[in-house]
């Protein structure tokens, strides 16, 4: 009535009443609230048109590691949403060990797998480099009940972090050229390794940790959460059998294996004797030199060449972690 705003309000929530933005929450209008539908819009569009790419920011935050984030699963995520929108091959993006499977010669696409009320649909995903924050490529699934939702379908996220004492890093669906799909799953480590390779005990948990037969397994054989969830490993693998149009040639639950390492290079042929999967799901790695042509005209250009650089060469053993831009900080994920 006299145009006087309470002293408990911030100098910004006066403004944002004033201009039509906020609302006030209580009769005694001490406090605000910015939910307008239009008003959220607009501030998404806004944000979408003058946020940095999010390319840079996910460069610039590849080694960032908290119990919150990991700046190269992020890094990871993004890349092969890249990779995919433009339908490589999928012998292009990962290397196999070995003979590569016939079916790996075919163009493939990330798709979103999503249950919906006429049942499942699934679409292809098409995200820029340029798009902004408001659009959601994964999922971070904090509990086990978000995890196996996500594998349910119940989230039309395209990529999901699962919860740390699954294993994998990543878990994705791919769509082939022919319409089958298969499920893929990543370990991401980033490690300058011992002589520029990732060192043995390394490599052995990153493939212990994309095996199905693994999933919420720890180390000495025992479920994870046995007492408080004594179904979590058989809902886990029987979520990855509900995928539509599966190939039934890609191993028991139809799933590719991939390891990704940055700045060193995996080595997987010298484990692959002790590969601990017998269900015949395939192994690969991350082809990072095919990251490296798709993101060099990318700013910062030449991102990873010139990371790879820091972390290399005949002064590099000299270098301290903390000038080779590798911390040692904790991981937020549970290998086994």
């Amino acid at each position: 009535m006299r145009s006087a705003f309470p002293g408990s309000l911030g100098q910004d929530e006066k403004t944002y009443v004033e201009y039509g933005f906020a609302r006030f929450l209580d009769a005694d209008t001490n406090a605000v609230a910015v939910d307008e539908p239009l008003v959220l819009l607009a501030a998404t569009h806004w944000i979408d048109k003058n946020y940095r790419t999010s390319y840079k920011l996910f460069a610039k935050q590849i080694q960032i590691h908290t119990p919150f984030t990991n700046g190269f699963e992020n890094y990871i995520a993004f890349c092969l949403n890249l990779a995919f929108t433009q339908k490589q091959r999928l012998d292009k993006v990962f290397t196999f060990c070995g003979t590569p499977p016939c079916w790996s010669s075919q163009e493939a696409e990330l798709v979103s797998v999503f249950r919906t009320h006429d049942g499942i649909e699934i679409s292809p995903v098409r995200l820029s480099v340029d798009c902004g924050p408001s659009l959601t490529l994964g999922v971070n699934a904090k509990t086990t009940a978000e995890t196996i939702s996500w594998l349910s379908h119940d989230s039309p996220a395209p990529i999901c972090f699962p919860h740390p004492s699954m294993g994998p890093d990543l878990v994705f669906v791919v769509r082939l050229k022919d319409g089958s799909t298969l499920w893929v799953v990543v370990q991401a480590k980033y490690s300058s390794g011992k002589n520029g390779t990732l060192s043995r005990p390394f490599l052995r948990r990153a493939m212990r940790s994309v095996t199905p037969s693994k999933f919420f397994i720890d180390k000495d054989g025992n479920p994870f959460a046995h007492a408080t969830e004594p179904e979590l490993v058989s809902k886990t693998l029987a979520s990855f059998t509900d995928l539509p149009h599966r190939r039934r040639d890609v191993g028991t639950y139809s799933l590719l294996r991939v390891v990704a390492s940055f700045p060193a290079q995996p080595g997987l042929k010298r484990c692959i004797e002790e590969d601990p999967d017998d269900q015949g799901h395939p192994i690969a790695t991350l082809n990072m030199d095919l990251l490296k042509e798709l993101t060099k005209k990318l700013s910062p250009v030449n991102f990873l060449d010139g990371l790879e650089k820091a972390t290399s060469g005949p002064t590099a053993a000299k270098r301290s972690r903390k000038n080779s831009g590798l911390r040692t900080v904790p991981k937020k994920r549970l290998k086994i």
